[in-house]
């Protein structure tokens, strides 16, 4: 048995695409860089706005539960920085609301170590 109804072609009711352009109707979806360093612990961006020379890229990712600032790094600008929350919902928004802006590729830095991965060609 289908966990869905493969006949239903409807639009989600929360998805990535309507969360950004709600949030920024007058720009919609601008681009970020196509690799992003994922911080799913509280204190990746305050180091790395420390210790490095940073820049905002956007205010506020957009999206149904992640709101974070996304950064850029000096001599890096192919990277863009961010905290993708704590557990797998917010992270899973984070993870949907990147791919729709254009990233590519996913670096997450956890407490349990790191992970990277690409999204599937396919996703995007």
């Amino acid at each position: 048995m289908s966990w869905f109804f493969s006949e239903d072609h409807t639009l989600p009711v929360i998805g990535a695409e309507a969360q950004i352009r709600s949030k920024y109707p007058e720009t919609g979806i601008v681009p970020l860089p196509p690799r992003a360093v994922v911080f799913c612990l509280g204190k990746g961006l305050p180091v790395l706005e420390e210790n490095f020379s940073t820049h905002l890229i956007l205010e506020q990712l957009p999206g149904f539960i992640t709101h974070s600032r996304v950064l850029g790094m000096k001599g890096f600008p192919e990277v863009c920085f961010l905290h993708g929350g704590y557990g797998g919902p917010q992270i899973a928004c984070a993870v949907e609301t990147l791919r729709v802006l254009g990233v590519k590729e996913l670096f997450s830095v956890e407490k349990h170590g790191d992970h990277r991965c690409r999204i599937p060609p396919d996703l995007l």
